[in-house]
């Protein structure tokens, strides 16, 4: 799969970074870090992308939203196929446009993407940045949700740009393939167009 997200600030990154340096070196876990080594918020999974039609797509809603502000409110956990630890992000109104603009984009512009993944819909989209899949079990997320309870994860992030990331054929990581800055007018504005 392939996915259509924002990179964290440079800040928050780092903080993200922390946290995988720490889940590999106390449990071993670095699958999450390893494949997409770089902290994000995604809005749309797909199979593939038609890249010749993807990146002008971006630039059209990256023209549409401003840079913002999201809130990490704390730990969470998906369990229903394979466990997956994350930092839960508030769906706050501005990144529900962006999220809504991505789709509305993509369903106007047939054959951008093949294979939408279902989960990524605005009814059962859940924005996160992942911190440990891939080889996280059910007894290690257990004890890292016990272990971590305490702790304090909430904060702010700046959300300023949408990136394609693409994992090519051969390579073992996501790398972004194609990356755009957010440059429309503020949010409620009226000249936002959604």
């Amino acid at each position: 799969m392939q996915g259509i997200a924002s990179l964290l600030d440079d800040a928050s990154a780092q903080d993200v970074h922390r946290l995988w340096a720490e889940l590999e070196r106390t449990y071993g876990l670095r699958e999450a870090a390893r494949s997409v080594p770089y902290p994000h918020v995604s809005y749309h999974l797909a199979e593939d992308y038609n890249l010749a039609r993807i990146g002008a797509l971006m630039r059209h809603v990256a023209r549409q939203i401003a840079p913002f502000t999201i809130c990490v409110t704390g730990l969470g956990a998906f369990t229903a196929h394979e466990p997956v630890l994350y930092l839960a992000v508030e769906r706050s109104a501005e990144l529900n446009a962006l999220h809504e603009t991505i789709w509305r984009a993509l369903a106007d512009e047939p054959g951008a993407a093949r294979t939408s993944s279902p989960l990524y819909e605005s009814a059962s989209w859940i924005p996160h940045v992942t911190l440990a899949q891939r080889d996280l079990t059910s007894g290690a997320l257990d004890s890292l949700l016990s272990t971590w309870s305490s702790r304090d994860f909430r904060r702010e992030a700046h959300v300023h740009d949408l990136a394609l990331l693409y994992q090519r054929p051969g390579e073992e990581a996501y790398a972004p393939l194609e990356r755009v800055k957010l440059s429309g007018p503020p949010y409620g504005s009226p000249q936002q167009r959604l």
